[in-house]
């Protein structure tokens, strides 16, 4: 992500990359700004409903794994 243009301030402190598609031993590092991450397995359901019968049961969860960082001004560069 490239540096912060403009004068304000963004009010978002941390930023979280979910990162799909394979697993976390499949992931060897994951470095921000050259500083190795730790990053953690979690079961997202990407589509919720109020009514009972749009309810895709357990197939509407997906594995990913997510990072958080602190959101900064200056660039964010992303290894993996």
């Amino acid at each position: 992500m490239e540096e912060k243009e403009g004068g304000l301030s963004s009010k978002f402190k941390t930023v979280t990359l979910v990162l799909h598609g394979f697993t976390l031993s499949e992931l060897q590092t994951l470095q921000v700004n050259s500083i190795p991450q730790t990053a953690s397995e979690q079961n997202i359901r990407f589509f919720t409903s109020h009514f009972k019968f749009a309810d895709y049961g357990p197939f509407d969860f997906k594995k990913v794994i997510e990072v958080s960082i602190q959101n900064a001004d200056n660039k964010i560069v992303i290894h993996w």
